[in-house]
Parts: C-alpha cells; sequence; structure tokens
C-alpha cells in the first residue's frame, strides 16, 4: 500500500473516530454516574487519542489532515438519532455495534497490507476497539444496571 493509498484510508479512520468520539460524548448524557459511565468516558478519551494518532501518522507521511466533520447523529454511528431518551441497555448495545463496526474498518486497512509503522499503529487501535466491545458484551451479559440500580 504507497502513502497516497494509505492517507485516504487514514482519512476515513480519523472520521469515523471523531464520530465515535462525539457518539461516546452524548452516551454520557444517558448514564447516571457510576462504573459504567466511568468506563465510557475512558472509551471516549481512547477515541480522542485515537484521532490525534490518526492526525500525527497523517502528518508524519507529509499530507496535510483532512478537516474531519461528524456525521454522527445520535450514540450509534451510521444510524439516525433514537427517539427518546436511551437507557443503559441502548448506550451499550450503541457502543458495542460502534466498536464491531471500527474494528471491522480497521481489519479491513490492514487486510490491505499497509507499512509496519501504520501497521503498529492500526492493530494497536483494533485492540483497543475489540477490548471495548467485549467489555460491552459482558456488561450486557450480566445486565448489572439492573442488580444494582441506575448506577452500576
Amino acid at each position: 500500500m504507497q502513502s497516497p493509498e494509505l492517507v485516504v484510508e487514514l482519512s476515513r479512520l480519523l472520521s469515523m473516530e471523531v464520530d465515535s468520539s462525539l457518539a461516546c460524548a452524548k452516551a454520557l448524557a444517558f448514564l447516571a454516574p457510576g462504573r459504567i459511565r466511568d468506563e465510557v468516558v475512558l472509551v471516549a478519551r481512547e477515541h480522542e487519542t485515537h484521532v490525534a494518532a490518526l492526525r500525527g501518522h497523517i502528518e508524519y507521511r507529509g499530507y496535510v489532515v483532512p478537516e474531519a466533520s461528524s456525521s454522527v447523529k445520535g450514540i450509534r454511528l451510521g444510524a439516525s438519532a433514537t427517539p427518546g431518551r436511551p437507557g443503559v441497555e441502548d448506550v451499550l448495545q450503541a457502543l458495542r455495534s460502534n466498536a464491531q463496526l471500527a474494528s471491522t474498518l480497521y481489519a479491513k486497512v490492514l487486510a490491505k497490507g499497509p507499512p509496519d509503522d501504520a501497521r503498529a499503529l492500526l492493530e494497536r487501535i483494533r485492540v483497543e476497539e475489540e477490548r471495548h466491545r467485549r467489555w460491552a458484551d459482558r456488561v450486557i451479559a450480566a445486565r448489572v444496571w439492573e442488580s444494582n440500580g441506575a448506577s452500576p
């Protein structure tokens, strides 16, 4: 994969990460203080670091970082805003869906054979997305918000 193609892919991932960061920020408004909200704060911060890392790698390759505008309407990437107030389970399902989408997109770029330095960055971020998905899966399966009230 040559730099121009790589930068196009990195720019797409950058836009997705901006959307993910904003979706997490919106999701926080629907979560009461507690362990779930605390973890979503960390996920949001990781998305912010992904944005910075992707921007930095585009610049490292000598390209101008494109303006990343967000198309996110709610808490789930690629979906319109959910009518009404989402509950904890809705937020967790959105987080899981977003992480699965992100992981898939990173895997597709990795399958194109990026240079080693880009590969290391993309693999690290993909692993973090998988960790987000697994966390959401565990919390949804355990339904901890039901046993601990609204603020697990």
